[in-house]
């Protein structure tokens, strides 16, 4: 039990009355003894001068002593007051301090998540930046396409007007065209197939050399006989048996049968001696099979590499020039070979610049369009493939020039985010910064030499336990979670599981005195079911 001081300065006092009341009874018993010696002239003065003493000791030194110690037990008391006072004022500082290290760790953890958010925003409009070329690459390609499909078709319209003879025989015989889509039908890569055209066309310029002869040379009417049996019995022998069944059939109706009209009628003129007649039906005849030869050599190479999509719009080449198709050639040439440099720069840069390649490409479409747009009144355009042509072309040319447009637009804004992103990532970072500081010093605050030099007289001891999220409580400490009522979790925990903390659990012993800092938690357990009997 500990004393007040009014308390102890009491007992005190009474044990000194005591005493002095002793002493002063013993002294007048002394005196009213009966004893003469002491009544001597020294006796009575050695008793005045005791009494003397004894009434100066009991009125005054007494009371000032008994001042003084009442004064030294009340600081000695005070004295331990303050140690009392001190040692709460530690604990309570080195909880400040804690509490100060838990709220530095928590706001730590939460600019950590949200750089991580920034980082992934960040990222998310970079990939979206370097798409912008992808986005820019693909439909240059496409268009690359078109301007390749253009010049082609441009080349194809030269080696067409180059090879007057077809030419000719589209522009006057588009029936023709039809009997070479029906060769073109045919499978001409099978081997059976190509054998026989070449023993149809080998027929072919053999009747054309016969008939020749029997248009312009004199002959008599045997040897004429002769030869036309001879032609019709080597048609009947032109395909072999194992000749294809789609190429017997265009046989026998697209040539068979008009060849046998003509070998009929000439025969008829023949048996008449109607040497003008049958020298007129050879010409026919014969400029009926050189119009075939055209058609089954020149035409079918043509069409297979072509098609006969231009054929079929023989018609529209009149009064086109050679000059206007090379000139815009000449045109359609040099546009590919900037866009396919374009391309080409484009597809092996690293880390290209996105502006620069807008603004080429750009500058690119532009210059296209403006070198295209005068041939729109071109004559040339009234042949539909060209005009097509030329259309999708420009089309196309509108559609980049939209697109790069767009492209520059969206390049800009994500710049423009980016920037903010990153404004607020090095915010960011310069934060988390300063925090490392104050938790590098916080650390060193609470380690336990700094601890206990900085208060050398007081016991003190702070322990710091890391608490981190997906790990277990610490089982010696589960009884904190009663005592602040710490939030939990059921779920199927073999211990105590740490599911959210904002710091680390701090226990601090000062002299006698221990205290926890706790900080905010969640914790998940398994659900403790009461017993019952």
């Amino acid at each position: 039990m500990t004393l007040t001081e009014q308390q102890l300065s009491n007992i005190i006092s009474q044990q000194l009355s005591d005493i002095l009341k002793e002493l002063n009874q013993s002294v007048t018993q002394f005196i009213s003894r009966d004893n003469p010696g002491l009544y001597s002239s020294d006796d009575q003065y050695l008793l005045a001068v005791n009494r003397f003493y004894y009434q100066t000791f009991t009125d005054r030194f007494f009371p000032v002593f008994r001042q003084s110690l009442q004064e030294d037990i009340a600081r000695l008391l005070s004295l331990a007051h303050d140690e009392a006072s001190l040692s709460q004022d530690i604990l309570k500082t080195i909880q400040r301090y804690a509490r100060m290290y838990n709220q530095v760790k928590s706001i730590h953890t939460r600019l950590m998540a949200t750089r991580e958010e920034n980082q992934l925003k960040i990222l998310e409009v970079t990939r979206q930046r370097s798409q912008h070329l992808s986005d820019l690459l693909y439909p240059l390609k496409t268009l690359l396409d078109r301007i390749e499909q253009f010049q082609g078709m441009l080349e194809t319209i030269q080696e067409f007007m180059q090879d007057e003879e077809l030419l000719r025989l589209a522009r006057i015989y588009p029936d023709h065209i039809i009997l070479l889509e029906q060769v073109i039908a045919l499978d001409l890569s099978h081997p059976a197939v190509s054998q026989g055209l070449n023993h149809l066309l080998s027929h072919l310029h053999h009747s054309l050399n016969t008939l020749g002869n029997m248009a312009a040379n004199p002959w008599n009417q045997g040897d004429a006989k002769n030869i036309i049996v001879n032609m019709v019995a080597a048609t009947e022998k032109v395909l072999q048996r194992h000749a294809p069944p789609a190429l017997r059939s265009f046989y026998e109706a697209q040539f068979k049968r008009q060849y046998l009209m003509y070998t009929s009628l000439m025969e008829a003129g023949i048996d008449r001696n109607q040497i003008k007649q049958v020298q007129e039906m050879a010409r026919q005849f014969r400029a009926w099979l050189e119009r075939l030869v055209v058609v089954l050599d020149r035409g079918v190479r043509f069409a297979s590499r072509h098609g006969t999509e231009l054929l079929h719009s023989a018609h529209y080449l009149t009064g086109i020039s050679s000059t206007q198709i090379a000139r815009l050639h000449k045109e359609v040439e040099d546009i590919r070979q900037d866009i396919q440099q374009l391309v080409a720069d484009l597809s092996v840069s690293q880390d290209a610049d996105t502006d620069y390649f807008l603004n080429r490409a750009g500058e690119t479409a532009k210059k296209a369009m403006e070198h295209l747009e005068p041939f729109k009144n071109s004559p040339a355009l009234r042949l539909p493939p060209l005009a097509l042509h030329i259309e999708r072309v420009l089309l196309e040319l509108s559609f980049l020039a939209a697109r790069i447009e767009l492209l520059k637009d969206k390049h800009n804004h994500s710049s423009e985010v980016l920037d903010q992103h990153l404004q607020v990532y090095h915010m960011i970072q310069a934060y988390l910064d300063l925090l490392a500081n104050i938790r590098v010093d916080l650390e060193r605050i609470l380690a336990p030499r700094n601890i206990s030099r900085a208060w050398k007289n007081h016991e003190v001891r702070v322990e710091r336990i890391p608490l981190e999220k997906g790990h277990p409580f610490p089982d010696e400490y589960s009884f904190l979670l009663e005592q602040y009522q710490v939030e939990t979790r059921p779920g199927d925990y073999e211990h105590p599981v740490v599911l959210y903390e904002e710091g680390d659990l701090f226990v601090i012993r000062v002299d006698q005195n221990v205290e926890y800092e706790l900080p905010l938690l969640i914790i998940g357990r398994r659900e403790q079911h009461a017993s019952g009997y």
